[in-house]
This record gives structure tokens, C-alpha cells and sequence, in this order.
């Protein structure tokens, strides 16, 4: 079990980025670390087959994919019996 905590929370952090970079996209003044972020993430975006949506979209599914991961996360937690 703490395997799977740890992998979704990975997982979830993971994901925190890629919403970053598909809101990065969105803005042509953005600092260039930020853009070769979005561009590197419109690369991975095509070849999951993501790259039909709009990059706001994107970023709010990558966010609300790093939310639910992170529930997840803290719902598989060890517990302690009492």
C-alpha cells in the first residue's frame, strides 16, 4: 500500500508541469523556459492523442487529473487500526 501512495502521488506531481506548460502555451510573452515547456508538452500532447484540444483544455485536464491522482493518493494512505 505505500507503494501505491507514493507512485500516485508521484504521478499526481507529475502531472502539476504539464498543466503549467499547456497554460504557458496559452501566452505568446511567456519566459522561455516556460515555452519550451509547452512545446515540449504539445509534442507529448500529440502523441497521446491529446493534441485535438485546445491547449486550456489540456491544462485543465491535466490539473484535474493531478487533483484526482492526489486524492487518490491520500485515500490508499496506511492507516492504523485502533
Amino acid at each position: 500500500m505505500i507503494f501505491l501512495t507514493l507512485l500516485l502521488g508521484a504521478l499526481s506531481l507529475a502531472a502539476v508541469p504539464l498543466s503549467i506548460a499547456a497554460f504557458a502555451g496559452l501566452n505568446t510573452a511567456a519566459p522561455d523556459l516556460l515555452r519550451l515547456l509547452g512545446a515540449l508538452e504539445a509534442t507529448l500532447a500529440g502523441r497521446v492523442g491529446l493534441a485535438g484540444l485546445e491547449p486550456f483544455w489540456r491544462g485543465l485536464l491535466y490539473m484535474g487529473a493531478s487533483a484526482l491522482l492526489m486524492a487518490l493518493s491520500v485515500w490508499s494512505k496506511p492507516r492504523r487500526r485502533r
